[in-house]
This record gives C-alpha cells, sequence and structure tokens, in this order.
C-alpha cells in the first residue's frame, strides 16, 4: 500500500481526484489531507509517507518544503496549470491539470509513485556485512576484539563500529571521545523522524580514520528503554 498526503487547495475537482486515486484498485491510500505547506511539513516529520500531491491552489508551499519532503524519500508531485512555477521551487514530478479526462490525470500519477516505490526499494538492498562481538563476563576482551577488527575492515571498505554493550559500553572512553550527543540514540531518534540518511549518520557518528566511524553506545543501561 502506498501512502499519499493530497493538499489540493479546494480546487473544484479535489473530491472527484481524491476518489479516484483512492480507489481499491490502485493500492493508495490517502493517508491526510493538508490544508498548506505548514500543514504538509508537519505530517511528513510525524507519519509514514511515501507520496505527496499538490496542486495550484495550496498555499505556503516553498522550496524549503519541497526539499525536506525529497530528503526524506517522498515523491512530491504537482498537479498543475503552471508546470514552471513549480519546477523553480525544485518540483520534477509535474502533471498537468486535465479536467475532462480525470483519469488519465491518476494513471500518470499512479505511474509515478509506483517507478518512485521500485526505485525506493532497488536503494533500500543491503550489500554490506553485520559482524556481532560478544563474550561472557568480564574482561573478555570484545572491545579490543571489536576495535581492532573494525581497523582491520576499515583497510578494505567502508566501516561503522557501533557499540551496542547494554550494560557498560566502554568504547567511547577506550577512542577518548567525550561528546555525548548523537550516538545510537541519536541516530534511531532521526530514523523515527524519518531523517535517517547518510548525511544524518556522519552527524551522529565520530570519525577515526578513513573509511572508519564510530557511533557511540549508550552510557546508561535504562535509556536503552527510548529505543522504538
Amino acid at each position: 500500500m502506498v501512502n499519499v498526503i493530497c493538499s489540493l487547495g479546494h480546487v473544484p475537482w479535489e473530491q472527484q481526484f481524491i476518489n479516484s486515486l483512492g480507489h481499491p484498485m490502485f493500492g493508495v491510500s490517502v493517508t491526510k489531507r493538508c490544508v498548506d505547506g505548514i500543514d504538509i511539513l508537519a505530517a511528513v516529520r510525524t507519519i509514514d509517507v511515501d507520496a505527496v500531491v499538490v496542486s495550484d491552489g495550496v498555499l505556503r508551499v516553498d522550496a524549503n518544503c519541497v526539499a525536506e519532503a525529497l530528503a526524506q524519500g517522498i515523491r512530491f508531485i504537482a498537479v498543475t496549470e503552471q508546470p514552471e512555477v513549480w519546477r523553480e521551487l525544485g518540483v520534477v514530478d509535474v502533471v498537468v491539470v486535465h479536467r475532462d479526462d480525470m483519469s488519465a490525470m491518476v494513471q500518470q500519477i499512479i505511474k509515478m509513485m509506483r517507478d518512485h516505490s521500485e526505485e525506493h526499494h532497488a536503494q533500500q538492498v543491503v550489500t554490506g556485512n553485520l559482524v556481532a562481538i560478544t563474550g561472557f563476563g568480564g574482561a573478555s576482551g570484545r572491545t579490543q576484539c571489536a576495535l581492532q577488527l573494525s581497523r582491520e575492515l576499515a583497510k578494505h571498505s567502508s566501516t561503522c563500529l557501533v557499540d551496542a554493550d547494554v550494560y557498560a559500553p566502554s568504547l567511547a572512553q577506550e577512542l577518548g571521545c567525550t561528546e555525548l550527543n548523537g550516538g545510537i540514540l541519536g541516530l534511531t531518534r532521526l530514523a523515527e523522524l524519518r531523517k535517517l540518511s547518510d548525511i544524518s549518520l556522519h552527524e551522529t557518528s565520530v570519525s577515526l580514520e578513513n573509511d572508519l566511524i564510530f557511533l557511540r553506545g549508550i552510557p546508561s543501561a535504562h535509556r536503552w528503554t527510548d529505543l522504538r
């Protein structure tokens, strides 16, 4: 099911369009109908959505609104009689209004969303490896093993060293990382807000050396319950 936000500004064909887009045969759910650009931003920050569909009638949509949606991997589609206006705001997907052929408009939008879904799925294919270091009791060598192994792996491929010790994470102390922000907790909060990206990963991690970054753990064991 593709989740869509619609913000059409009360155009005359709004209800007909919503009914056509949400027909069961298309597998599309109109999750929310927003009144303006501010409402759109609030929605994309808080709910799971795959696409935003807007029209010329919607107010307060600017380049920042479009950019934030696109940065989160959300398709931004404008149904418009003024394509160039939307392209100037950064909207790539434009559908020209055909009031006498609503079906053609909807079919075009459905195709755009399906193509986007396939592209997004292809980008999610995992190509790396996950290695977990575990041990029992104190002083079993987990910290040094993880640190040295990550340094060796980084010589061959980009590597992220993660301290996931649920009781007493010590890699940050071992590496002399005193910064308390970010880490696993910060990264999972960004994921919950659908802001997870290569940029956010590097903002919440520490660069140790070429192709090796470190994601600090959670200092207090009781904070693990903060993770969704």
